[in-house]
């Protein structure tokens, strides 16, 4: 009994292994990743947590997933912070429609194409959170989503796409 066990175990952690692995982006690779999707520049001066990929094997369309987690220093943190207050796609109200007047409200899709990009940026209780998929109708979704969160205590940048 205890060996159907041991072998199944072995099987599941099999899959897992096979399914799951290094992506081994180069931090000159994920520096680009997160300004070509984000429009956030940061420096090389982080610490890689995490990296990885993985793959639905035999799904319809490919669906797969990546993550990468960083870690910055304390200096490179505040810069980071800085940086975010200043862009563009920054959205500095906490709710997702933005009152231009007293009649009219934009929502983030709206922005997204006035503005040209591919998502915003916006404040959360640990830090800030891009995102790309603000869906109000079933026409709004993408295949690819993708979230970044920068947790500014932790001091973590992470970067999340998933396609379905």
């Amino acid at each position: 009994m205890k060996l159907k066990y041991l072998a199944l175990i072995i099987i599941i952690s099999s899959v897992i292994y096979c399914t799951l692995g290094s992506s081994a982006l180069s931090k000159e690779e994920m520096i680009a990743i997160i300004k070509e999707n984000t429009t956030l520049t940061i420096s090389d001066n982080f610490k890689i947590l995490r990296d990885t990929i993985a793959h639905t094997e035999n799904a319809f369309d490919s669906d797969y997933w990546f993550e990468f987690i960083i870690k910055f220093d304390e200096n490179e943190s505040h810069k980071t912070i800085q940086t975010i207050k200043t862009l563009r796609n920054y959205w500095k109200s906490e709710d997702f429609y933005l009152r231009l007047d007293s009649s009219e409200f934009k929502t983030a899709k709206q922005l997204f194409q006035e503005i040209g990009t591919k998502g915003l940026w916006h404040k959360s209780k640990e830090g800030f959170i891009f995102t790309n998929q603000i869906i109000e109708t079933v026409e709004d979704f993408e295949p690819s989503q993708i979230w970044v969160g920068f947790d500014t205590i932790k001091k973590e940048l992470t970067y999340s796409l998933r396609h379905l």
